[in-house]
């Protein structure tokens, strides 16, 4: 399972580093109560609701050290992806708690565990593929357990941490799916898969319920085509399925 952060805590960080040194802390606390009332909803119960809370509450220690030790002024790129990470980590904690929950047992697997090995273009960074698909096959085929793995993030050769750009938890996604050899990817959306037209301008556009993976290049709003070039690899279908009503899905496949 690859997961992405909450909506908004990405953007919630980032907008923390524009503005002047200031204590953490709020920010902090904040994001732990954000991603406690998720496990609450779900009805997360103990002990694995206060497991989910020990390792949130480490990750966002990591998180305001981080925060504290920034240099005052501008942020550099590469400083800025080790900081805007945190928002996927997070997310992988609340899923893996959930998961173990509800007794389907599962591990996260951070970026820079498996590794996901990238250049150094902080903030649209590259994968390197052939290393990256020998590093996910020797850490993930053999685990008896769910694993989920934080989208949007890699590792330079060097150990710094960075984000693929746009649409990068797909990217991590069909990447996994494409070094895996699987049998399809399924991205959950919060769009009715890939739609007709534009609903702005045209409101009772229809679903697509298939279309071929050139084309999905060119439509480039539902899934990227950086994360398009790996299901291309080895012809691994994709399936874009809205979240709210799954019966609404677009299939990405080879041309029929």
């Amino acid at each position: 399972v690859v997961v992405s952060a909450l909506k908004g805590v990405t953007d919630q960080i980032l907008v923390f580093l524009t503005q002047p040194k200031t204590n953490p802390q709020p920010l902090i606390e904040n994001l732990l109560q954000r991603h406690l009332a998720i496990l609450v909803a779900a009805e997360v119960k103990e002990p694995w609701l206060q497991t989910a809370k020990t390792e949130l509450t480490g990750i966002l220690a990591s998180l305001k050290n981080d925060l504290i030790a920034r240099a005052p002024g501008p942020v550099a790129a590469k400083d800025e992806d080790k900081i805007a990470a945190y928002g996927e980590k997070l997310g992988a904690m609340v899923l893996t708690g959930y998961l173990n929950a509800f007794d389907l047992l599962a591990t996260k697997i951070l970026a820079e565990d498996i590794p996901i090995v990238t250049d150094n273009n902080f903030k649209n960074a590259d994968i390197d593929y052939p290393a990256t698909e020998v590093n996910i096959r020797k850490k993930l085929l053999p685990m008896t357990v769910i694993p989920v793995v934080p989208g949007f993030t890699g590792r330079t050769p060097d150990g710094q941490t960075t984000t693929l750009g746009r649409g990068g938890t797909d990217t991590t996604a069909c990447l996994v799916a494409a070094a895996l050899r699987a049998e399809k990817v399924i991205l959950w959306k919060d769009v009715a898969g890939v739609l007709m037209a534009d609903p702005k301008i045209a409101p009772d556009a229809t679903t697509l319920p298939c279309i071929d993976y050139d084309t999905a290049e060119k439509v480039g709003k539902v899934i990227h085509s950086k994360a398009i070039q790996y299901i291309k690899l080895y012809r691994t279908p994709a399936e874009i399925i809205y979240i709210v009503d799954p019966k609404l899905k677009t299939i990405i496949g080879p041309r029929i």
